[in-house]
């Protein structure tokens, strides 16, 4: 039976590590999970991943509805509501994003804009807490140059 949730990955295949290379990189990956009925927005999620954390870091996107998203803020931050945007570190070159595309769509029709550009804002915020950077007017102005870059 079909439940209707997708998930798609997106990335690069891991080389073989040889120990004699000393220069050897590892290719890192971004994930993308879609726990919704939604369709999810069509952006270069990889490539801006690359720009604001670097190719080596590796990802896991999750797009997800208000039950999860409420569930996470409650648990992680304390704060028994529906969050937008969650990031979550797991190591120095990991992490997770969950975006709640209810939540998404909601504040895009409150804001006139659509739910891609409204995604696109959500992602670029989370990519910068991964990156360590709190709320203020150095993180705004990063986010910025990068929705300027990015913008479809």
């Amino acid at each position: 039976m079909d439940s209707g949730l997708k998930s798609t990955h997106i990335g690069v295949q891991p080389l073989p590590f040889f120990s004699f290379n000393l220069f050897y990189e590892r290719a890192m990956s971004l994930d993308i999970m879609n726990k919704t009925r939604r369709q999810t927005p069509r952006l270069p999620f990889e490539k801006i991943k690359d720009s604001v954390l670097s190719k080596q870091y590796d990802l896991s996107l999750v797009f997800c509805g208000k039950t999860l998203s409420r569930k996470l803020n409650k648990k992680w931050r304390g704060k028994d509501k529906v969050a937008n945007v969650l990031s979550f570190p797991l190591g120095e070159r990991a992490g997770e994003i969950f975006v709640d595309l209810g939540e998404a769509k909601r504040e895009a029709a409150l804001m006139g804009i659509s739910l891609t550009d409204r995604t696109l804002v959500l992602f670029i915020h989370g990519l910068y807490h991964l990156a360590g950077y709190a709320h203020g007017s150095t993180m705004e102005g990063r986010e910025e140059l990068t929705l300027r870059k990015f913008s479809i």
